[in-house]
């Protein structure tokens, strides 16, 4: 985990520093020829009470809205840069801002939310919107709350690992669908909005891209098949079909 932290550390230091020209790192490699992401932005918030005696003052509502909107314009700005950083030329379009409630799944009663749920209805949500969303539309839900991901060891052949005991648990802050960008299959990514949100965030998103993270150049040839599903989508659907949306 230190090392993860010390890698989200560096991108944030070099952001903070503007070295976000940093993509022309000489390399021939650059992938994405300004690829296009949409991102749909989902959020919750424990703040709920603060708006107690506001619910149908429309003008304070609107300014919560713009402000929570300039906020993820700028965020993903840093994404992008974070990208571009590592060669890689996308574009995100933040084209949707809006608090969400009743999506969580909360762990066992615990404080975490469970992923691999919460992640499913995510894309349910995505699915409700799929005649307004084009296939290079992510859709991203923040929380405040870490996720707890798991999966059956016996199915991964995990060593040491009994039939009572075969439920591999996991904390993370983010859960994501895999390869789904550009496909038929809706992209979903659920992340935990805390001091580590630009490194999650994009994370999640190469997720959906099918790569590992950080970007390495054994990954690029990968990165190139997936944006070239994007080529001349415009609004409609994908005519590729991606692999089964696994979630990280």
């Amino acid at each position: 985990m230190s090392s993860l932290y010390c890698l989200s550390m560096a991108a944030c230091s070099i952001l903070a520093m503007g070295i976000s020209t940093t993509a022309d790192l000489g390399s021939v490699n650059k992938v994405g020829d300004n690829t296009t992401v949409n991102a749909w932005v989902l959020y919750t918030t424990e703040q709920h009470g603060n708006k107690t005696g506001v619910e149908n003052n429309s003008t304070i509502i609107e300014t919560i809205n713009d402000t929570m909107t300039t906020y993820f314009k700028e965020l993903f700005q840093k994404v992008e840069q974070y990208f571009r950083y590592h060669n890689i030329s996308i574009i995100f379009n933040v084209t949707n801002v809006t608090e969400i409630r009743n999506i969580l799944v909360m762990y066992n009663k615990t404080k975490n939310v469970d992923g691999p749920k919460t992640l499913a209805l995510l894309q349910a949500y995505g699915e409700s919107y799929a005649r307004s969303a084009t296939n290079n539309t992510i859709f991203y839900l923040f929380t405040p709350h870490n996720i707890t991901d798991y999966y059956d060891g016996i199915a991964y052949n995990y060593p040491n690992k009994s039939a009572t005991t075969n439920l591999i648990e996991f904390s993370t802050k983010t859960k994501a669908t895999y390869n789904t960008f550009c496909s038929m299959n809706v992209s979903a990514a659920v992340v935990t909005h805390d001091d580590l949100k630009l490194y999650s965030t994009a994370k999640a998103t190469t997720f959906t891209f099918g790569s590992s993270f950080p970007p390495k150049t054994k990954d690029l040839p990968k990165l190139n098949e997936t944006f070239h599903r994007c080529k001349g989508l415009g609004s409609e659907k994908s005519s590729k079909e991606a692999p089964s949306p696994n979630g990280c």
